[in-house]
């Protein structure tokens, strides 16, 4: 997930898609009116409303240009930008972070690894891989830990789309750098990285059983985190591996992967993984 900033750090929103905890630069300096807007987007993004968060970060926004205030302007445009990727709507986070951009070129304000990291899983959810790798590469090589992490999860599942076992092997490297025992990582953190191993045990040292173990691991782990999209996402890995294994449980899992993914209302996977599973898809308006 994304945590949306305070200042230099942020709080946690539930309900983003796919994206992690990033730290910040250094706190702004105080600007009442923008700090209180700030701050009843939080709150929002605090009760998953993700419309009322983008509602007060829009208008945080526009306090930041009003006040000529950069460092506000970055972390608005980067909270506006995430609460509007969590709600499915890449293409208007992408201009979010297109006007940040073009606002702190202005005002000779650098963007953080942060920003890099929103627009690259943007770019990801819309299917523009490719444009999305250089601003990954470049957040996976932040010193903040979390953001780092993230970076290498969505890097690593480029690679698994893209069929580019380089990339997972070098998010796995980050990963296991970033989580070993040494790092003391919590409980997300375990999830991203156990993640990207199940993908390099598929994809790289092409071990199917063993990566059908790991997706079913971070599945577990997502339902204690109540991640339920991630959850979706780790039971179809364990389906895709468990394909070349064994075809009876690979569509069992196919089916539980589908029956989550329609239940959260995402209907492209949902048909995609029924269809795999060798179903069609229910009516969710009959649905009990």
């Amino acid at each position: 997930m994304i945590r949306v900033r305070e200042g230099a750090r942020g709080t946690l929103m539930a309900a983003v898609l796919v994206l992690t905890a990033c730290g910040g630069p250094a706190a702004r300096p105080a600007d009442p009116s923008l700090d209180q807007t700030m701050q009843v987007g939080r709150d929002a993004a605090d009760q998953s409303d993700a419309a009322e968060a983008e509602r007060q970060y829009a208008a945080a926004f526009t306090l930041a240009l009003a006040h000529d205030n950069g460092s506000g302007l970055r972390d608005a445009g980067y909270n506006l930008a995430v609460v509007q990727l969590a709600q499915g709507h890449g293409a208007d986070a992408l201009a979010t972070l297109a006007r940040t951009r073009d606002g702190l070129a202005a005002r000779n304000v650098a963007v953080d690894p942060g920003l890099e990291l929103v627009e690259g899983a943007a770019l990801h959810e819309q299917g523009r891989g490719a444009e999305a790798l250089p601003h990954l590469s470049f957040a996976l090589a932040s010193s903040d830990p979390a953001l780092s992490l993230r970076a290498a999860l969505i890097m690593a599942r480029l690679g698994d789309e893209q069929a580019r076992p380089d990339l997972i092997d070098t998010a796995h490297a980050r990963a296991t750098a970033l989580t070993g025992p040494k790092q003391h990582p919590g409980a997300a953190a375990q999830a991203d990285s156990l993640e990207i191993g199940a993908l390099w045990t598929l994809d790289v040292a092409r071990r199917p059983a063993d990566a059908v173990q790991q997706a079913l691991a971070v599945a577990d782990m997502r339902r204690s985190l109540h991640r339920y999209d991630a959850l979706a996402r780790a039971l179809a890995l364990a389906a895709r591996a468990e394909d070349g294994v064994d075809p009876a449980r690979a569509r069992t899992l196919w089916r539980r992967a589908a029956d989550a993914a329609q239940a959260q209302g995402d209907k492209d996977r949902a048909r995609d993984w029924f269809g795999r599973a060798g179903l069609p898809m229910p009516d969710a308006a009959q649905t009990p």
